[in-house]
């Protein structure tokens, strides 16, 4: 309440001042305006740069995601076209191994089986060889067991080769992007 009733004689006194020292007002006025416009014109500067920067890491994003996506749809296809050659092989092996491995192929020991199974899963074998006590393997289902294996690790390998070629071309595309956008 009392800034009120000070107000007024406040700028009385300024008042006085300045018609006092009018050439001091003047400049002090004039820089206030120029400071003012220079402020105004400089921001106005910064926001439309700071704006066009903006839009152009806007397509830059725009741009990288595109060819992500066209990159990602190559890899894909060029994957799942070659797990589809890796079944059919596997399939068609398969199916020749009673042309190959005839039914009078002599049995496998139980022995065997306990041996594939391990190496398989990657477990240790039993403390005792316990061969004797198992049912013989049939040669040909051995066969086909070593060949639908094989046609597996054949696809494992082909998921991760796609894999590797996908990280590599995403790798090149945001490379190619992150330049775009530095030189911006």
């Amino acid at each position: 309440m009392t800034l009120l009733l000070l107000l007024p004689s406040l700028l009385g006194k300024l008042f006085k001042f300045a018609v006092a020292h009018w050439r001091i007002a003047v400049a002090l006025l004039a820089a206030v305006v120029l400071l003012g416009t220079g402020y105004h014109f400089g921001s106005s500067r910064v926001q439309a740069k700071w704006d066009a920067a903006k839009v152009a890491t806007a397509k830059a994003v725009a741009k990288v995601n595109t060819a992500q996506v066209a990159q990602t749809a190559i890899v894909q296809t060029k994957v799942v076209t070659k797990l589809q050659v890796i079944h059919d092989k596997g399939a068609t092996i398969t199916k020749e191994v009673i042309r190959y491995v005839p039914l009078s192929t002599p049995d496998l020991p139980y022995g065997f089986r306990l041996l594939h199974d391990a190496a398989a899963a990657g477990v240790p074998l039993p403390a005792t060889p316990s061969g004797v006590d198992g049912p013989a393997v049939p040669a040909a289902t051995v066969a086909e067991t070593v060949s639908d294996n094989y046609a597996g690790c054949r696809a494992d390998a082909a998921i991760i080769r796609g894999w590797q070629r996908w990280a590599q071309r995403e790798l090149a595309t945001t490379d190619g992007a992150a330049s775009a956008v530095a030189v911006h």
